[in-house]
């Protein structure tokens, strides 16, 4: 990943569009979900590169800090997230160390993706089998809860507030608490 990338790759997954520096510039000031995306990319980046370890880790770590105050957004560089996420709204936003996350997924405010336990009951488990997998396209809309290793099959929706902790298959729509499917594939 170039740092290029960072600021352009997340956008092109969305729409084929390309935009002037000036462009990326005004996103970047005028819009939290794209800052909050930037942001991200740049602490991953700065985790992978082959400078000074710990002046890239402190760098990183600075830059998870200022995203975890401002925005309040708790987004973990060692997740898997593929390019295209998305936040129109990011407060309150809390994605756990080992969650997996496809392309092009929408998260609204308030959304947790976490482990249903506190740590792995067998020290021979991975720690990041406890966290959720959300597929290719999947919106999850604001106050949504998603705990445990479940996965959330592509181009599924989460409704307002649900709390899921069971698995859905591709194409579903998802809501209530405990979450049911109430559309899409049975």
């Amino acid at each position: 990943m170039r740092l290029r990338d960072c600021f352009t790759a997340d956008l092109r997954a969305r729409s084929p569009q390309r935009y002037s520096p000036g462009e990326l510039l005004l996103k970047l000031i005028l819009n939290p979900g794209y800052r909050v995306v930037v942001y991200y990319r740049i602490a991953v980046f700065l985790r992978k590169a082959r400078f000074p370890r710990r002046l890239t880790n402190l760098c990183a770590s600075l830059i998870r800090v200022r995203l975890s105050r401002v925005p309040g957004v708790e987004i973990s560089v060692r997740n898997d997230i593929g390019y295209g996420l998305h936040f129109p709204h990011p407060h309150d936003i809390v994605l756990g160390v080992g969650c997996r996350i496809g392309k092009n997924v929408r998260f609204y405010n308030g959304v947790t993706l976490g482990a249903r336990t506190l740590k792995a009951m067998d020290e021979n488990q991975d720690d990041d089998t406890r966290y959720p997998t959300i597929e290719n396209g999947v919106t999850i809309f604001p106050g949504s809860k998603i705990i445990g290793p479940v996965t959330i099959g592509r181009d599924s929706v989460v409704g307002a507030n649900s709390v899921v902790t069971r698995s859905f298959p591709p194409n579903s729509i998802i809501a209530g608490a405990p979450a049911r499917l109430i559309g899409g594939e049975q």
